[in-house]
């Protein structure tokens, strides 16, 4: 992909997150490390701070954090995600869904 696409585009980069969360699901987190970094700060820079991938990239990039039980640096990222979250859907449509609303 990232011959095809380039180390940039936002695909790449969420293969990037993707090859982190198997070495995570393998208990190599010092492996999943790095990917979720790239994954996170290329996207943030890419697609903005808002963006559901770099939401999404943080998320996964914090849960390795809790499996290293380094919560200095997990909690804060969570909570900031969350905001991110919470900022992003104010004033979005409301859907026939209650989990939506």
């Amino acid at each position: 992909m990232k011959a095809k696409l380039g180390p940039a585009h936002p695909y790449t980069l969420v293969c990037t997150g993707s090859l982190g969360n198997a070495y995570q699901a393998a208990g190599k987190l010092d492996k999943a490390l790095p990917y979720y970094k790239e994954a996170m700060e290329k996207l943030k820079a890419k697609l903005g701070p808002y963006h559901p991938y770099t939401l999404t990239s943080s998320n996964n990039l914090a849960s390795v954090y809790v499996a290293n039980r380094d919560f200095e640096k997990a909690l804060p990222l969570m909570e900031q995600t969350l905001e991110k979250q919470k900022a992003k859907c104010q004033g979005a449509p409301k859907t026939g869904h209650q989990w939506a609303r």
